[in-house]
């Protein structure tokens, strides 16, 4: 599911489908970091020695519809609807926001947040956890406290970003994008991302050292080093922009 919705904010859908080839539940993504989403359906009968049937198989039933109705009819609507950007806290689409460090060598002071609601009594919590989700809704948290933030460039601005990863022309790899710095929107810089769901910092930091180490090569044989720090779900490096002019005059 987690990944599913990761495709849909991408992506900026509104809608989706998930299956397990034998149940089917449908999604809509709401701007904010917000997910409904349907029971899981079934629509298959019992077949001796290959499957006990939706009900059996705790599948919830479609009593007034089929599967094939309700994708036909989630089809229809979904080609009809735009995309949706997803709008973090600062109100602009694409935008995100990085804390402030003190130094270059200090972590950035902790971003200020309402607390998340309190899960259910008697109810332990799991690890990682950072709020708890009601039935049916997924609240992804896209803020970060105690964010590691060192900035290693003192004559930009680095704590907002026009980041659009749905645009081709933006993508530079599986995990690097071109992003604008704002208000300065032509100025451009290169954003590479671990997923900190599933990821350490380890990959991120060893890279950093070895541009820490190649310093006098910055700008250039390599880019340089902007800034290492936390952003939203991900650890990330902002490295300098280098545009490459291919010329077609050599000889």
């Amino acid at each position: 599911m987690e990944q599913l919705y990761g495709y849909m904010v991408r992506n900026a859908k509104v809608f989706g489908v998930l299956s397990t080839m034998k149940g089917w539940c449908f999604l809509r993504r709401v701007n904010g970091g917000g997910l409904y989403i349907t029971r899981m359906f079934g629509d298959f009968f019992p077949v001796a020695n290959v499957s006990d049937g939706a009900a059996a198989e705790r599948y919830y039933p479609t009593n007034d519809f089929t599967i094939m109705q309700a994708l036909y009819y989630l089809s229809s609507i979904a080609h009809g609807t735009a995309d949706l950007p997803e709008t973090p806290i600062n109100g602009v689409p694409g935008q995100v926001s990085l804390p402030r460090a003190v130094s270059d060598s200090s972590a950035a002071s902790s971003i200020q947040q309402p607390p998340p609601p309190s899960p259910p009594p008697e109810q332990p919590l799991p690890m990682g956890y950072n709020g708890y989700y009601p039935q049916g809704y997924y609240q992804v948290v896209d803020r970060y406290d105690e964010a590691e933030c060192i900035q290693y460039d003192n004559d930009s601005d680095y704590r907002l970003l026009q980041f659009e990863p749905w645009k081709p022309e933006n993508v530079l790899g599986p995990k690097t994008w071109i992003v604008n710095l704002v208000p300065n929107t032509k100025l451009k810089v290169v954003c590479k991302l671990w997923d900190a769901w599933n990821y350490d910092p380890t990959d991120r930091d060893r890279e950093a050292q070895i541009y820490l180490h190649l310093k006098p090569l910055w700008g250039v044989w390599i880019p340089a080093l902007r800034v290492k720090t936390a952003l939203e779900f991900f650890h990330a490096l902002i490295l300098q922009y280098v545009e490459v002019l291919i010329r077609s005059d050599y000889g």
